[in-house]
């Protein structure tokens, strides 16, 4: 009788870190999960303010005054396309 009553008291102190360790992993993946969100939906709107801002330019432009609004979004977009992407 004393050994269950012992069993049953760990039992709980073995389940708390792991329903903690659960917990934790549930909010860092939210985190995760809202930081790509939020990086997605500013790279689109980004890249779309920057088209609507520059119909009507020419080519070059376009680039020096995407570069001057958004910083650095046209760069990037330069060195990811030659890449060969």
């Amino acid at each position: 009788m004393y050994a269950s009553k012992a069993s049953k008291l760990s039992n709980p102190s073995q389940q708390t870190p792991k329903k903690v360790k659960e917990i934790s992993t549930a909010i860092f993946m939210f985190i995760l999960c809202a930081l790509s969100y939020a990086l997605f939906v500013f790279v689109i709107f980004g890249l779309k303010e920057m088209i609507v801002k520059g119909v009507g330019m020419s080519g070059a432009n376009k680039a020096t005054f995407g570069d001057e609004r958004v910083g650095g979004m046209v760069r990037g977009r330069r060195m990811f396309e030659n890449k060969g992407h």
